[in-house]
């Protein structure tokens, strides 16, 4: 059974390690040894960014497979099987030998997904919304920016009225009403400030 490597974003570059060893359990070199990649269900192997070193390092029988996955075989939402596709160790033939499964973006646990939001919010450059209603319902990011539109820009209170600016801070873009009946202050909704 192969171990699996994990859930990658798109065009990975993997690396593992495996070892071979002879019937007696003793490191042996591989001879002859091709690596391919299977697509989920699929009997077409890729050799596509595969490569393959043996006694890496120097250290007999430790072999590494370097996969870079920017070929169109390594598509997002998939499951991936790397087999050890031809060899031999000593005099054993060890083709059709599992060595490691990984998915692209195939799988979203809470880690994932926590991993895929970090990766966008810290490479996408977004404008701050303009003037207008913000909406009852939007995706999260539209949300975290009129936050941060509240906490960066200009904003004035006038005893009724609270209002925020645009970036020049000249044009007032939200506004809310404040009511007061001598026991209960409150804030009205965000509104546009056309």
């Amino acid at each position: 059974m192969s171990k699996y490597l994990g859930n990658f974003g798109a065009s990975p570059t993997i690396d593992f390690k495996f070892f071979t060893v002879n019937p007696s359990q003793v490191p042996t070199a591989l001879a002859g040894g091709t690596v391919g990649v299977y697509k989920s269900n699929g009997t077409a192997e890729s050799y596509s960014g595969v490569s393959l070193g043996t006694d890496f390092d120097g250290i007999t029988g430790m072999n590494h497979v370097r996969i870079v996955g920017t070929d169109a075989f390594y598509a997002v939402s998939n499951d991936f099987q790397v087999v050890l596709v031809s060899g031999t160790v000593g005099t054993t033939a060890v083709s059709g030998c599992p060595l490691r499964d990984f998915s692209i973006q195939n799988r979203y646990g809470t880690s994932d997904y926590v991993a895929l939001v970090g990766t966008i919010s810290h490479t996408l450059s977004r404008a701050e919304p303009g003037q207008g209603a913000p909406a009852a319902t939007t995706d999260a990011f539209t949300k975290l920016d009129y936050l941060y539109k509240a906490w960066r820009n200009k904003k004035d209170h006038d005893g009724t009225t609270f209002q925020i600016y645009n970036d020049a801070g000249t044009t007032v873009d939200h506004k809310s009403t404040d009511t007061d009946n001598g026991a209960i202050s409150t804030s009205g909704e965000i509104v546009s400030g056309a």
